[in-house]
């Protein structure tokens, strides 16, 4: 048996084939231009898997959708990046061209499947995902089994810190920090984060774990405010879900142990005493593929309870 796994996010579209075993027949990956619309996505999708199916025998494929989808009738509500997926209804259209079975679900709740399957959550039975990308997602898994609210549930990114319902997705997404280095670097262009953002634009968060590890002042004061609303949002996570590990993962986890280090030293005061020290902080472990490897597995697990109740 074969499986695909396809990941459809803001800024990125990738299909991945495996076998049963997990080892890799086909990998593509394109990354979505500004313009992106869903047509076009949706096109190179069918392009793809047409000829993919005709080359494996596909027995399931699971999908990753950045954004809130109906899981059991199959309906995208929408993407709040890419025009033209409101209230699509993604099976029916893919099963007009395609033979195998599809399943979707939101991208960060099947990121959480790879990582408990196949990344840095194996060894733990409760596991709480947090992606921290083009937005803020997330996903909980325990005993294996992926916890799914009615409609959508673990909505992390959209937490309010404070009173006047600022969401944590507006403070530490990857989108929120370029937004912010930009503003405070044109108020202030001295400094090594002004210096690596006018080099290099575009790119404003990526240079944050450089800019850290000189001091510099900007880069400081925009990270702690960042590592203060997601400790502070994970806090309420840990007394709420008891997880045995926290994984972190997106484009920001890129920033390694300076991001987990910052979590643990602020779960010092946030935390109840019966919590402490808090559960294992860790950076995911399967990368920029961890969505079509989780929906791989969100594909498996579907076709085996299929197969079950056929027999």
């Amino acid at each position: 048996m074969n499986f695909a796994g396809i990941e459809i996010g803001g800024t990125k579209l990738q299909i991945r084939i495996e076998d049963e075993q997990g080892n890799v027949l086909h990998h593509f990956r394109a990354g979505n231009p500004a313009s992106t619309t869903a047509d076009a996505l949706r096109a190179i999708i069918r392009e793809k898997m047409t000829a993919l199916q005709n080359t494996f025998d596909i027995t399931a494929t699971g999908v990753g959708f950045g954004g809130p989808v109906d899981r059991e009738n199959g309906m995208i509500f929408q993407s709040f990046q890419v025009p033209g997926w409101t209230n699509f209804h993604f099976p029916s259209w893919f099963d007009d061209w395609c033979h195998s079975p599809v399943f979707i679900e939101n991208d960060a709740n099947v990121a959480a499947l790879g990582e408990t399957f196949r990344g840095a959550g194996r060894n733990f039975d409760k596991v709480f995902y947090v992606t921290l990308g083009s937005g803020v997602g997330s996903g909980f898994v325990t005993n294996g089994i992926l916890y799914q609210g009615n409609p959508v549930e673990m909505e992390f990114g959209h937490l309010k810190i404070d009173a006047s319902g600022t969401e944590l997705e507006e403070v530490c997404s990857g989108w929120a920090l370029n937004k912010q280095i930009l503003k405070r670097v044109s108020l202030d262009g001295t400094g090594m984060l002004a210096s690596l953002v006018k080099k290099d634009p575009g790119h404003e968060s990526r240079h944050l774990a450089e800019a850290l590890l000189k001091n510099d002042k900007i880069a400081v004061e925009i990270f702690d405010t960042a590592m203060q609303a997601l400790s502070f949002c994970l806090s309420h996570v840990v007394h709420l879900l008891g997880p045995d590990s926290i994984v972190i993962g997106g484009g920001l986890s890129l920033m390694g142990t300076t991001i987990t280090d910052a979590i643990r030293a602020r779960f010092a005061t946030l935390l109840m005493e019966i919590f402490q020290p808090g559960p294992v902080l860790q950076i995911a472990a399967l990368g920029e593929e961890v969505v079509p490897i989780g929906a791989i597995e969100y594909a498996k697990q579907h076709a085996s309870a299929i197969k079950f109740q056929s027999t």
